[in-house]
């Protein structure tokens, strides 16, 4: 698994993530800002979750502002 890591201090809330990859992204309506399903609540700024789903990769290439980074874990 692979860890993504949404930054909401540089995020644009431009949507593309939701939209590019739906099956990690979610679009909150009232705040007007992304957020990544089955991940940590919004911490010092950012959140977190793991998950193998290529989209993922794409919507953290495709972002505008670099908001998404994608950790690969240590191999042991």
């Amino acid at each position: 698994m692979k860890k993504i890591i949404l930054d909401y201090k540089k995020c644009a809330r431009c949507g593309l993530c939701a939209n590019v990859c739906p099956e990690v992204f979610g679009w909150d309506s009232k705040s007007s800002e992304p957020f990544l399903k089955n991940g940590s609540k919004k911490e010092r700024g950012t959140a977190s979750a793991e998950t193998d789903e290529p989209c993922a990769e794409e919507a953290a290439r495709l972002c505008p502002v670099a908001a998404i980074e994608i950790v690969n874990p240590k191999k042991k």
